[in-house]
């Protein structure tokens, strides 16, 4: 991937588990690998439900997959934590694996709880 200037950067994956039925949350693991973070265009945050919207959103060009938020199945998105420690929740995501400039590109949006 070297369409972008890329860093190390570390996105935090929510674990957990069911039992009896319920959600218990476990610990987030840190998953370090290269990146780029750019501010997202106007026309990807007018995809963005309406809710998200205003919260900020911004995109990760990364070389790995992440888990993307469904919140009708009860996943939580990866997360990224940004230098100021504002916290964004991956919600839509793309798989560019074209032989070309392989990588895979995310929106994450601004979340408010702390982890």
């Amino acid at each position: 991937m070297t369409l972008f200037e890329t860093r190390t950067i570390t996105i935090q994956r929510m674990s957990g588990s069911y039992n009896a039925g319920h959600w218990i949350a476990g610990n987030p693991t840190s998953i370090v690998m290269t990146g780029s973070v750019q501010a997202s265009s106007g026309d990807k945050v007018e995809t963005l439900m309406e809710g998200k919207r205003f919260s900020g959103s911004l995109d990760l060009f990364v070389d790995q997959p992440l888990v993307m938020a469904d919140p009708k199945r009860g996943v939580q998105g990866d997360r990224y934590v940004d230098e100021k420690g504002d916290i964004w929740e991956v919600v839509l995501g793309n798989d560019w694996q074209n032989g070309i400039i392989s990588h895979y590109e995310y929106t994450a949006v601004r979340i408010k709880e702390l982890l």
